[in-house]
């Protein structure tokens, strides 16, 4: 049996506790009720889940308190040590327990595959096991994880990263990438057939989309440039004008050279690409919630030539339109259970 300790945190969410536990804990026993073939090899997912936090008892930040199994310093070498996602504010100055960090550093040194999903890769940044490595992350943290672990080689696209010494460093995504975390163990210590066998039986898909799909456009305007603002709201009320860019900076009362320098100043984007992405964000919406073609949706958001906003589309989100759509649209089996 594989060693694994479960890294909980007073800011650890509950769920990415429990439902990992849930996950490298389900018995053959219990697979074979959900229907699995009895002949055939039903060998237990081969991990002794332990809880590992700085106190023997831990009170969550949106779920129960739960109860430790023990704390670092009365632990062994483990063979897998995780870190679960954390409740933190996009904004949130990273604060850990430098017993922890020591502790983790220790952990990797003996062997242990080192693994941290969604918030939790910044703990695991922090102890520095990060630095010159590639890594991914919650997609709205990838600021203020660049701010602080600037070693890092960060990748918010990807919904997990696996490197280091052996690949014996892992990092996912957002929160419920944790789940496409603990299906990848599985699979690197009890092989696809385990994984397979616990992905059916709990109704799991792993993610196959980047994290670019999920990701929201941040439209910065708190900047306090009054002008800059001023063309933002007319670039919102206009996506499809045939010439923005010259329209807005019209709009911003600017000369078109200082319009450009304060709008990327300002916002953090040329006004083009923020133009590129207000459109997107726009046509996202239109292929949730409508069933406009993909050629209706490129002319409503201001792109007549309907190959090149499919281009467009593809780099800001990772995928086609079609697939965008086929991924976030309500599925058919669930909007006619809706009132």
């Amino acid at each position: 049996m594989q060693r694994f300790y479960l890294v909980t945190l007073p800011q650890s969410f509950a769920s990415g506790v429990l439902g990992a536990k849930d996950l490298l804990s389900a018995d053959a026993e219990l697979v074979r009720v959900a229907g699995e073939n009895a002949d055939a090899d039903m060998s237990p997912v081969p991990f002794r889940i332990e809880l590992v936090g700085s106190a023997h008892r831990i009170d969550t930040t949106f779920g129960p308190p739960l109860q430790m199994d023990r704390i670092p310093r009365e632990t062994g070498a483990a063979d897998v040590v995780y870190i679960s996602p954390l409740a933190v504010p996009p904004t949130a100055e990273p604060d850990y327990d430098p017993e922890l960090l020591e502790w983790l550093r220790a952990q990797y040194a003996e062997g242990a595959v080192v693994c941290a999903a969604c918030t939790g890769t910044l703990a695991l940044a922090a102890s520095g096991l990060l630095d010159g490595l590639r890594a991914t992350t919650h997609w709205a943290y990838a600021d203020l994880f660049r701010e602080h672990y600037p070693r890092v080689e960060l990748d918010p696209s990807r919904t997990l990263v696996v490197g280091g010494a052996d690949q014996r460093i892992v990092t996912a995504g957002a929160h419920a990438s944790w789940y496409d975390l603990m299906l990848y163990l599985i699979h690197r210590f009890s092989g696809a057939a385990s994984a397979r066998r616990i992905a059916r039986t709990f109704l799991l898909d792993w993610h196959e989309l980047d994290q670019n799909a999920y990701a929201s456009f941040r439209d910065e305007r708190q900047h306090g440039d009054p002008a800059v603002l001023e063309a933002q709201q007319w670039f919102r009320r206009h996506l499809s004008h045939p010439d923005p860019v010259a329209a807005a900076a019209d709009a911003s009362g600017l000369p078109v050279r200082s319009f450009h320098r304060r709008f990327r100043r300002a916002t953090g984007h040329t006004p083009i690409r923020y133009l590129h992405h207000l459109r997107v964000e726009h046509a996202k919406q239109l292929l949730e919630e409508s069933e406009q073609s993909v050629e209706a949706v490129a002319w409503r958001v201001g792109y007549e030539d309907v190959a090149y906003f499919r281009r467009l589309f593809r780099r800001i989100t990772g995928t086609s339109p079609a697939q965008y759509r086929k991924a976030f649209r309500t599925p058919a089996n669930i909007a006619e259970q809706l009132p």
